[in-house]
């Protein structure tokens, strides 16, 4: 692929949660990830830059972050987007290209979900050599 051809990835950090339920939307911290993300960048996040997939639910307020329901399908063409939390959803019939890398909360026993997750981050650009790499 030569230079002039060549496209930028944007990156995305795909997170996947725990469920929740009727009183929490997951068992898992987002306050605490949002800590972290945040210190990491060494800056507050800004509007847009996290969003959810959890279908039952809309925006999100967490610590001072409001964190967007996106559908799945408009994730690679939302160019801020730079974190999504998920549950389950990502997991199969979904691909995108901006997936760098993955953190996920949630355990897993079923050999086909692990090899279908798994298979979201091989697809990726840099993907397979980072992978191979490991």
């Amino acid at each position: 692929m030569s230079a002039k051809t060549k496209k930028m990835i944007n990156p995305i950090l795909v997170v996947q949660v725990e469920d929740g339920n009727e009183r929490e939307v997951t068992h898992t911290d987002l306050g605490a990830c949002i800590d972290l993300l945040e210190g990491a960048l060494e800056r507050k996040l800004l509007p847009g830059e996290v969003v959810h997939t959890f279908n039952d639910r809309g925006t999100i307020k967490v610590r001072d972050v409001d964190i967007q329901q996106i559908e799945a399908s408009r994730i690679e063409e939302e160019e801020n987007v730079k974190v999504v939390f998920f549950k389950m959803n990502l997991s199969t019939g979904w691909d995108c290209p901006r997936a760098e890398t993955m953190m996920s909360f949630r355990s897993a026993q079923d050999y086909t979900y692990i090899a279908q997750l798994l298979g979201r981050m091989i697809r990726t650009p840099f993907g397979k050599k980072d992978f191979l790499r490991c």
